[in-house]
């Protein structure tokens, strides 16, 4: 996988894509998959139903990056 800067790829397609606090499925932001807030990833746009906190990214992914890990957890850990 490949995160360009926006875009998050395995080879040339396109799994998701971050902007700002928010996770979006493929290229498009048509569908919010999740957004992070206070430390903690939140399932869709909304934050009534928590998925996991950063901490617990942190440990299963190592490296930089809030939003793009949370990125990267959605499409291979969850």
């Amino acid at each position: 996988m490949k995160f360009d800067g926006k875009n998050l790829k395995d080879g040339s397609r396109t799994i998701a894509n971050v902007r700002g606090d928010r996770i979006y499925e493929g290229s498009s932001t048509s569908k919010c998959l999740a957004n992070v807030r206070s430390g903690k990833l939140y399932e869709g746009s909304t934050t009534s139903r928590t998925l996991t906190t950063m901490k617990d990214i942190d440990k299963a992914i190592d490296g930089t990056g809030g939003t793009t890990k949370a990125a990267l957890w959605i499409a291979k850990v969850r």
